[in-house]
């Protein structure tokens, strides 16, 4: 379905909002627009860019109102990653600021969103887990450690061919919670390794530690792709498994998950 832009003709203009039928708790209610995909409305208010130039984008179950032209979504996509990282990186004065459509500050917040977007994506049951996996991580090896703000950035666009979900959270990272169970690793490069490959949990005794391993099972047996961040390491993942130092460290961790939108598992 198109997310059209549309003007009433008067001086003042209408707010951004976007209709979802499965959203507003099922009453298909106007709802706030993501402010990255508001941005890309006003920038199209602004341009006054014309249907034919942007094109057609489709999304199930949304109308986007602004002026009378179809917004283009593919630069939401791309700066998911930007806004997350950007994020996590800054002074906790400059973080509080985050928009509440992408923070989750406790689980159930999380939780509830993921639901919704599972919804959204049907029967791609898997992707749907393996955010999950990421997300609970974060609060699960984070639960009162928090360095300063708690909780998660969760943000997603489904509505291109090529399908982004992005998580991030502000908390110790990989290296520091595995560290204290498996005291003889060096650095992020060594722990984001041990995280993927070993059972290991950081909430030891608890038996557990297969939840990076079911991310890094499913994401090549499903030949999705998942670039995955902690501090100076990160670890990119399809088919194979590399892990290097990252050219740019963040505080935390940062996941960004990439799928097709013919995906169904």
């Amino acid at each position: 379905m198109e997310r059209r832009v549309s003007h009433d003709g008067s001086d003042n203009e209408p707010p951004l909002e976007v209709y979802d039928p499965e959203g507003n708790n099922g009453t298909g209610r106007l709802a706030p627009v993501p402010p990255l995909a508001k941005k890309a409305g006003e920038k199209a208010r602004q341009e006054e860019v014309g249907s034919s130039a942007l094109g057609e984008h489709h999304l199930p179950g949304a109308f986007l109102k602004a002026n009378f032209c179809l917004v283009c979504y593919n630069d939401v996509m791309e700066n998911l990653e930007t806004e997350a990282r950007n994020w996590i990186i800054s002074n906790a004065e400059s973080a509080q600021t985050l928009d509440s459509t992408y923070y989750c500050q406790t689980r159930d917040v999380f939780q509830a969103r993921l639901d919704a977007m599972s919804r959204v994506l049907g029967q791609a049951y898997l992707i749907s887990a393996i955010a999950g996996e990421i997300g609970n991580n974060s609060f699960d090896h984070n639960v009162g450690n928090w360095p300063d703000i708690p909780g998660i950035f969760f943000g997603y666009d489904i509505s291109s061919k090529t399908r982004c979900i992005v998580l991030a959270d502000r908390g110790r990272g990989v290296f520091a919670t595995l560290k204290e169970v498996k005291p003889e690793l060096n650095n992020d490069t060594e722990a984001l390794k041990t995280a993927f490959t070993e059972r290991l949990s950081g909430r030891m005794p608890e038996r557990r530690g297969n939840g990076l391993k079911f991310v890094r099972e499913t994401v090549s047996s499903q030949r999705l792709h998942l670039e995955f961040y902690s501090d100076n390491a990160r670890a990119d993942l399809d088919e194979q498994i590399a892990i290097f130092a990252a050219e740019n460290a963040v505080h935390g961790c940062l996941a960004i998950l990439t799928f097709s939108d013919n995906v169904t598992l």
